[in-house]
């Protein structure tokens, strides 16, 4: 919760965040917190503070549901955020998956050069 708290700082504030806010008061609860940032900045703040509440629950019903629960006391809009919330997730972790195998293959590369580089210089001898 804490990284989806900074993660909005940092975007609302064009990539400048002020973590200051949220660190003075470190016993806070997540609702505390947004409610204290909401307080700071406005009208505005709230507004996008609500929309993050929102999410969060919708998130947290979603972990409920993997976890054990049940889905039937999901409605049709809390499910399908959620699977747009895992679609995001997987395509992420595709994107990562990829960067680790294509750095894997250079690696290989990189090492095939060096035994076909050896080689050649014990033929060679």
């Amino acid at each position: 919760m804490q990284g989806l708290i900074e993660r909005y700082m940092k975007c609302s504030r064009g990539g400048q965040p002020e973590p200051a806010a949220i660190e003075t008061q470190p016993d806070m609860t997540l609702w505390q917190t947004l409610k204290h940032i909401s307080e700071q900045k406005g009208p505005d703040a709230k507004e996008e503070i609500n929309k993050l509440k929102q999410e969060i629950e919708v998130l947290q019903k979603g972990l409920r549901y993997m976890f054990g629960g049940n889905a039937a006391e999901m409605s049709l809009d809390e499910l399908i955020e959620i699977e747009k919330h895992l679609e995001i997730w997987i395509e992420q972790i595709r994107s990562i998956k990829m960067d680790i195998m294509l750095k894997e293959i250079q690696l290989l590369r990189n090492k095939e050069g060096i035994l076909k580089a050896a080689n050649q210089y014990l033929q060679d001898k």
